[in-house]
């Protein structure tokens, strides 16, 4: 019985994984890569009241044809917020998605989990924004806003803030 299951999950696999490479080249050819945030972005986020924190953000295409967008990480180091009920801590990997608006306009949301000064859990940032690529699709610049809220959706702590982003590049070693 086992032999007959593992003999029928390989052609299944391998009709699985030919979708999605042919998918994938296909949406190549419809976007084209000049209509994408996509690849790693090196980032100056100065948030009203802080310092210029450095961060990373990448960029993932989303396969779907409808719109350009997809999926996006960004990683933080560690941010303390200083509010009336003590500091609340940012830091690790935001999760969040993107999509492509007018001209070179690009709209985004993510979020980060939040802790107090001991690590325990408490909310999460929910930060929302835009991002306007330069014509050699390089860098970007952009504003939004941070609502960090509890599990129950009260509101903590927000903050504006403003980005200046550089595509990461390969660099040739010879």
């Amino acid at each position: 019985m086992m032999y007959k299951i593992a003999k029928m999950s390989l052609p299944v696999s391998c009709l699985v994984i030919g979708l999605l490479l042919s998918s994938v080249g296909s949406f190549e050819t419809v976007a084209g890569p000049e209509q994408f945030l996509q690849g790693t972005w090196s980032d100056r986020l100065s948030v009203e009241g802080f310092p210029t924190l450095p961060m990373y953000c990448s960029y993932l295409t989303d396969i779907v044809k409808t719109k350009v967008g997809g999926p996006m990480f960004c990683t933080i180091n560690r941010i303390e917020l200083p509010t009336p009920n003590g500091k609340l801590v940012l830091q690790g990997t935001g999760h969040g998605t993107w999509v492509k608006e007018e001209g070179n306009e690009f709209d985004f949301a993510m979020a980060f989990f939040i802790t107090d000064e001991s690590g325990n859990l408490v909310g999460e940032s929910k930060i929302r924004g835009v991002k306007r690529l330069n014509e050699s699709m390089d860098k970007y610049t952009g504003e939004g806003v941070d609502e960090i809220t509890d599990f129950e959706g009260n509101i903590m702590a927000k903050s504006s803030w403003t980005v200046e982003g550089t595509k990461m590049v390969v660099e040739s070693m010879k």
